[in-house]
């Protein structure tokens, strides 16, 4: 979606854009769009996973034609913009922060960059230099219509593997501080919506114009204004829109009620950042629900005939046999249907745990651009016998749980 919105940006300013995905296409097959369109610029959204995949990608463009200029945007490029740009001079640009506003500006200067475009750390005179932060004040109703074109064929299997729901940008921010996420810190805990009627009037023209019903709104916690879920459901009964939805959220941002009324207005999947089901772990995370409301909220909503997804992780700093066994014995009290998905813990930088294991000097940043990787920290946390017991949790959790075959509530 990050992409989508840039190029959306990019085009109602007048600016060609286009969209480089790694599937379908191949590293080679995208060198080779990239020279067939004579692009003067490549911008890669840049976190822990793929720091190392970008900078592999920049020298590859850099062989092919120095005159393309590489910009790294994202979490990762924000926190170590300096570094990157110091360290790999396959890099010319970093957009920090949110990156519409940025990023437009940048391409409309190129390339004569100052620091009077905020939000860029770049290079000038050989000398890496920052300009100020950019404010985060982008009013999400004034963002564009999206610009669905570029993603070429099977826009919705690009966004869930079910290929059925259509994205549709309704948020943007966050406003928690859970320990192993950088969410919040990166969007300085701001949670920034668009208006229902703005929702309403997106929905009606991408029906309209696409022909579709059913539609992800791609918003990290979507119920976390209580009247203003209830107003959508009400504006989706009163215009009569008839449409299947699913959202993303937290258990502890609905109710009951809640629930019912979201079904009633076409609510037909929800994906619940569960992450672990024993209170201890949950604390440590900065969780604000224990494992027994996660439980009975996600079978609740099961019970009402909306699909279920609980993304779980296994191996949090502090995680042991009594945490995992707590863990264990809830998921098997779920209703059938209920899909789980297992992740190992991966460290993050710039989230909150990631501040407390460098201060205890367990990681530190320098690591980050000779090619630590996010399994890392976890391998060396953990023995190996308790890494082993992790392994076989997940492996027995991804075959009760088949990816991505929720089964359907009768």
């Amino acid at each position: 979606m990050t992409q989508l919105l840039l190029a959306s940006f990019l085009e109602h300013k007048g600016l060609k854009s286009g969209i480089y995905q790694e599937f379908p296409y191949s590293v080679s097959e995208i060198l080779s769009l990239i020279k067939k369109n004579k692009t003067a610029a490549l911008g890669m959204t840049c976190d822990c996973t793929n720091l190392q995949s970008c900078i592999t990608l920049a020298d590859l463009i850099k062989k092919m034609d120095q005159g393309i200029y590489v910009i790294l945007g994202g979490v990762h490029a924000t926190l170590y913009h300096r570094d990157i740009l110091e360290k790999f001079p396959q890099v010319d640009i970093v957009v920090r922060g949110e990156g519409e506003e940025t990023l437009a500006e940048t391409l409309a200067n190129l390339p004569a960059l100052n620091t009077g475009i905020k939000g860029i750390t770049f290079r000038t005179h050989g000398a890496v230099t920052s300009s100020l932060d950019r404010p985060s004040v982008l009013d999400c109703d004034q963002l564009p219509n999206l610009s669905y074109h570029l993603l070429g064929k099977n826009i919705a299997r690009k966004f869930d593997y079910t290929n059925k729901w259509w994205p549709l940008h309704t948020g943007r921010g966050c406003c928690y501080n859970c320990t192993y996420c950088s969410s919040g810190p990166f969007w300085k805990h701001c949670y920034r919506v668009k208006s229902i009627k703005r929702i309403i009037e997106d929905i009606r023209r991408c029906q309209k114009e696409y022909h579709v019903s059913s539609f992800a709104l791609d918003e990290l916690t979507f119920s976390i204004d209580r009247k203003r879920v209830l107003l959508f459901c009400e504006k989706l009964h009163r215009g009569d829109l008839k449409i299947e939805w699913c959202c993303d959220t937290r258990v502890d941002r609905v109710d009951k009620e809640l629930l019912r009324t979201m079904h009633a207005a076409g609510c037909r999947r929800i994906d619940f950042g569960i992450e672990s089901f024993s209170n201890r772990i949950l604390k440590l995370m900065n969780k604000n629900y224990d494992g027994a409301q996660a439980l009975e909220m996600v079978n609740y909503a099961q019970g009402l005939g909306i699909e279920i997804k609980c993304e779980l992780i296994l191996g949090f700093p502090g995680e042991t046999d009594s945490t995992l066994k707590e863990t264990m014995g809830r998921i098997y009290r779920l209703r059938k249907g209920v899909f789980c998905n297992p992740n190992i813990f991966h460290m993050y930088s710039g989230s909150g745990i990631y501040d407390k294991v460098r201060a205890r000097g367990l990681i530190n940043d320098a690591q980050w651009m000779n090619g630590y990787n996010i399994d890392d920290f976890t391998s060396k946390y953990y023995s190996q016998e308790f890494l082993r017991k992790l392994g076989i949790i997940a492996n027995t959790l991804r075959r009760r749980f088949k990816p991505y075959e929720l089964i359907p509530v009768q």
